[in-house]
């Protein structure tokens, strides 16, 4: 599916290439700007960031296909409709893109492609069904709502919305390289003060255990000193472990390539197949069928964020700021 990405990364807006360098150059820009102070960090680098883009063009290709609402399909419009409390939230998110309006602005086209983002909550609802030939009441389900939209990279057309949706994911990959880095940063210096302060208080308690011993009572010393001890050992060990092995730089771009080059570990995409009940809300769609089956796109970042996402096609008159 993807050609090799050694010479010229098939990445272009308004005809312009964009080449390997100048994705890597983004990844820098977005991650740590001092891997440029290191002597071959392109050649080093090239490998990892093939393997990120086309892992992201992998998830970027996930997602289900456009919602069409350009009047096409009028189910669409209802379905969008379900993602929103009421169609005063729907304007507002369209009223509040920075980059809706700056597309427009720049831009005569028509018809365009809009990533929308989501957070997705589960609440109980209750309903009605058919349990065999009997209609059952006050069936408790779990109701996916969402809050928190976005609007997201505009496009003109579906192709360049994919590329703009795996741009994207290969910076969303370089910050967490910074946040890690960051993260390591940190703890290594709390852990290097807690190391100093144990240290003092060590030699505050031996000073005191002499003393002690000069009064012919030790245990209450003896126990303090050992327990601060094996604290020390413990921060010791922890700090061997987040400390930087050789030179900062070194390891800035270690931890940048290590991410690049397994970034299934830190970005993932599942399908979420939902379906809307009678009184309109997406519940989760149990029929394992899969023609006609609406699934929006599940990007999971790390162990914890998690953000939902659906394709959008429209027209300018359906996206009006103002």
């Amino acid at each position: 599916m993807f050609k090799s990405l050694k010479k010229l990364i098939s990445v272009k807006q308004d005809h312009i290439s964009v080449t390997v360098d100048e994705i890597i150059d983004v990844v820098v820009d977005e991650s740590i700007h001092k891997i440029r102070l290191i002597n071959g960090y392109r050649r080093k680098m090239r490998k990892p960031v093939e393997n990120a883009l086309s892992y992201c063009a992998e998830l970027a290709e996930r997602i289900p296909g456009t919602l069409d609402l350009s009047g096409k399909d009028p189910a669409a419009s209802e379905i969008i409709g379900g993602f929103f409390k009421s169609p005063e939230e729907a304007r507002t998110v369209v009223t509040e893109s920075t980059d809706v309006r700056q597309f427009l602005n720049e831009t005569d086209v028509d018809e365009l492609y809009l990533l929308m983002t989501m957070n997705r909550r589960t609440k109980t609802v209750f309903d009605s069904g058919i349990q065999g030939q009997i209609v059952v009441r006050d069936i408790a389900t779990k109701a996916y709502l969402f809050e928190e939209h976005k609007l997201v990279l505009p496009s003109d057309t579906l192709e360049g919305a994919y590329r703009a949706i795996r741009m994207a994911l290969l910076k969303s990959l370089s910050h967490i390289a910074l946040e890690l880095t960051l993260e390591r940063q940190r703890r290594e210096v709390e852990l290097e003060q807690l190391r100093d302060e144990l240290d003092v208080k060590l030699k505050l308690i031996r000073d005191d255990h002499q003393q002690l011993a000069i009064d012919g009572n030790t245990e209450e010393g003896d126990s303090l000193y050992t327990d601060s001890q094996i604290l020390l050992n413990e921060v010791e060990r922890e700090l061997e472990k987040v400390q930087t092995s050789g030179d900062h730089l070194t390891s800035y771009l270690n931890q940048v390539t290590k991410i690049l080059s397994n970034p299934g570990q830190y970005l993932e995409v599942d399908l979420l197949p939902m379906k809307m009940n009678r009184i309109g809300v997406f519940v989760k769609d149990d029929s394992k069928k899969e023609e006609g089956n609406l699934c929006i796109a599940e990007f999971k970042f790390g162990d914890i964020e998690s953000r939902s996402a659906v394709l959008i096609k429209c027209h300018r008159n359906q996206l009006k700021t103002g």
